[in-house]
């Protein structure tokens, strides 16, 4: 009964959101918005031990613009363990640097594995929107499932990385293992 609870409570947290969103501006596309805001929420189900050491939470993306400024407009309203959000862009391969969030748009996703391996031990919690991209080595895949986005999660991966995640967002997710075989 305790689980039922918690998992509605998510999810009503899920969609108040993204109705705060959809409230707030109409310039970016609603598909890159929700992204955005599933982006912000997974902060508060991930634990990064070393967000008191750094100045801002970074969030950096890694491919096509049109998240950037759904992001940036949640990172003026919101902060991160108190944190203020910094969202950086790399347009460059060799530009990236550590951020807590290393998102990965479809159109870079080929760059995913030499992305992961720089990063796999530095608490980076790494997000991506291709298809195997949890199985692939990512944390977290956010995948569009018709008019939905479903999120695939790779606990070994968030493991791997030192990361903690909590239980209610791994009972909103479709759990997937390495295609090495590790969960």
């Amino acid at each position: 009964m305790k689980n039922r609870c918690c998992k509605k409570r998510t999810a009503f947290f899920i969609f108040l959101s993204l109705a705060f969103v959809f409230a707030v501006s109409g310039e970016a596309n609603r598909e890159s918005k929700i992204k955005a805001v599933f982006i912000y929420n997974f902060t508060k189900y991930i634990y990064w031990s070393n967000v008191n050491i750094s100045e801002s939470f970074k969030i950096g993306v890694y491919g096509a613009e049109d998240i950037i400024k759904p992001l940036r407009s949640i990172a003026k309203k919101r902060s991160v363990s108190g944190k203020k959000i910094e969202v950086k862009h790399f347009k460059k391969l060799e530009d990236i640097d550590y951020c807590h969030i290393m998102f990965i748009t479809d159109s870079k996703s080929s760059y995913s594995g030499e992305i992961i391996k720089k990063f796999r031990d530095k608490m980076v919690l790494f997000i991506g929107e291709n298809d195997n991209f949890a199985e692939n080595g990512g944390s977290i895949g956010l995948l569009r499932d018709k008019e939905k986005l479903k999120i695939e999660i790779n606990k070994n991966a968030i493991n791997r990385s030192g990361l903690k995640i909590s239980s209610q967002l791994l009972d909103l997710a479709i759990l997937v293992k390495d295609k090495n075989g590790n969960s």
